[in-house]
């Protein structure tokens, strides 16, 4: 199953996390908030995909592969 771009592009992240510069920021801590944000929209993707296939049980790692590897290919790799 496949989303199309423009269903990734609606993807909108509400991470509860304190505002903080990018100065603010070691390069771990760079690197954890993006492996956060990362996580919490394959999280959103994944979700979208099991629900276009009626939440049907069974498929869960497979929607979780899938929107990783749209995630990947539509450059949506989080970096500076």
């Amino acid at each position: 199953m496949s989303m199309s771009p423009a269903l990734l592009d609606t993807i909108d992240i509400d991470i509860d996390a304190p505002e903080m510069s990018p100065q603010d920021l070691t390069p771990a801590a760079e690197c954890a908030s993006a492996a956060t944000e990362r996580h919490a929209r394959i999280a959103q993707a994944a979700f979208l995909i099991a629900q276009a296939r009626g939440f049907e049980p069974g498929s869960e790692l497979d929607d979780w592969l899938e929107a990783e590897r749209q995630m990947d290919q539509a450059g949506t790799v989080l970096s500076d």
